[in-house]
Order: C-alpha cells, then sequence, then structure tokens
C-alpha cells in the first residue's frame, strides 16, 4: 500500500499546531485561574477583618478575571465554530454605544478616558449582531489593555467611533493612545495564537475580529506605530 508522505507531513503539522495552541490556552486560563484566587483571598481576607476597602480591591481582580476567562471563552467559541451569520437590521451606532458602556467602569479602573462619537446619518444596515458585538468587545478591551500596558506617563484614552468611511462603505474606527505596534507585530496580529501579551494573552481576540469581519465580506485596516498607539478600521458596505 503506497504511502502519502505529504498528507502525513500535513497531519503531523496539523497535529503539532494543535497541540501548542492548548498548550497556550492553559497557560492562559491558568493564569487566570491564578488570578481569581488570588482576587478571592483578598475578599475573604477583607471580609474577615472587616476591611470593606480591601474587599473592594480583592473584588476588583476577581471581576477582571471573570471578564478575562469570559472572554477567552467566547473567543474559543468564534473561532472554533463555523456558525452561519443570523444578519438583522442594526444601528451601527447603536452597537458601538451598547459596547463603549460595557466597558466605562472598567475603563475608569484602569484610570483610562474611554469615549465615543457616532454619525448620527449613517443608516440602518444587515449585519449578525452578535458577532459584530464580539469584534467591538475584542477591539476595544485590546485598546485598553494597549495603554494600560504604556508605561509612558500621560493620560491615556480609547476612542470608538461610527461613520461613513467613503460614499459606499461605512466603518467602526477603534484609536488609543497606547504602546502601538512596530511593522512586524502588524504583519501577524491576526495570526491565531499569536500574542503580544506574553502569558497575558491567548492571541484569539484579533484572530476572531479578522473572522467575522471576512464573513461579512467586509476589510480591516491598522494604522499604528510604537509609542504612537494604534487605529483599527473596520469597513462595512452600506446597504
Amino acid at each position: 500500500m503506497a504511502i502519502n508522505v505529504t498528507r502525513i507531513k500535513k497531519s503531523h503539522k496539523e497535529l503539532t499546531t494543535l497541540g501548542q495552541s492548548i498548550a497556550l490556552l492553559s497557560h492562559g486560563i491558568k493564569n487566570i485561574l491564578e488570578g481569581l484566587q488570588g482576587g478571592a483571598y483578598v475578599v475573604e481576607e477583607g471580609f474577615k477583618d472587616g476591611d470593606t476597602e480591601l474587599a473592594r480591591k480583592g473584588w476588583n481582580v476577581v471581576n477582571k478575571n471573570i471578564t478575562d476567562i469570559t472572554d477567552v471563552v467566547q473567543n474559543v467559541l468564534y473561532s472554533s465554530k463555523n456558525r452561519p451569520l443570523k444578519y438583522e437590521r442594526v444601528a451601527p451606532g447603536q452597537l458601538a454605544r451598547d459596547a463603549v458602556g460595557l466597558f466605562q467602569e472598567k475603563a475608569a479602573a484602569m484610570n483610562i478616558r474611554l469615549s465615543q462619537q457616532s454619525n448620527s446619518a449613517v443608516p440602518e444596515v444587515d449585519l449578525d449582531a452578535a458577532s459584530i458585538r464580539r469584534v467591538l468587545h475584542n477591539l476595544i478591551w485590546n485598546a485598553l489593555e494597549a495603554c494600560h500596558r504604556d508605561q509612558e506617563a500621560k493620560p491615556h484614552w480609547v476612542n470608538v467611533q461610527t461613520d461613513f468611511y467613503d460614499a459606499d462603505h461605512f466603518m467602526f474606527a477603534v484609536a488609543d493612545n497606547g504602546i502601538g505596534m512596530d511593522p512586524a507585530t502588524q504583519r501577524n496580529i491576526f495570526e491565531e495564537f499569536f500574542s503580544t501579551k506574553g502569558s497575558g494573552g491567548t492571541g484569539l481576540g484579533l484572530a476572531v475580529v479578522d473572522k467575522v469581519v471576512n464573513k461579512h465580506g467586509g476589510k480591516i485596516e491598522v494604522i499604528s506605530a510604537p509609542g504612537e498607539g494604534s487605529t483599527f478600521k473596520i469597513i462595512f458596505k452600506l446597504g
């Protein structure tokens, strides 16, 4: 019986990639669980001592890690499940406002100004609202973390804009003045499991963004430079 060497090599490569992916995910989840345990311990100590301020600090840690584990699970589901898009008529500006509202408290806790502007003239369009929300959540959270990781002493901000891109397209633009990216990093950011956050990231967020935008027939533009922040423009057709 003839042996298909090419197929064997391909299968071996896929298994190797799968093993590496599982290892990266496991490491990221382990870090989050350790954060949850640490935060829960601080909350418990605060309750024992009647120290509400200490308990509040512990709860902030727990809350952040709950958000992190939720994002990891949702991104794994979106990246692994090839579900059909469920289009519905939605207002892009409302999607952006809802997404920003979800992160306002977190941004304030990180001492980052989070704002949004929507051009009311952008009409309702047909989108898969659930997956677009995931796109916006991933981009906003990435922008907040880019500011949080920036060591430069300056007021940090994240801005989300909904506007026309041209006569036939509209866009969601998520901009920040965080650490930014060099060209080499920009070339890899949409690859699954590529992360600039070390053990603090799974590398799934932007891969999910790329997948959702492609399924909608949209495109992504990225403008970034080290120390100057980043802008992600998610562009879709009107109508």
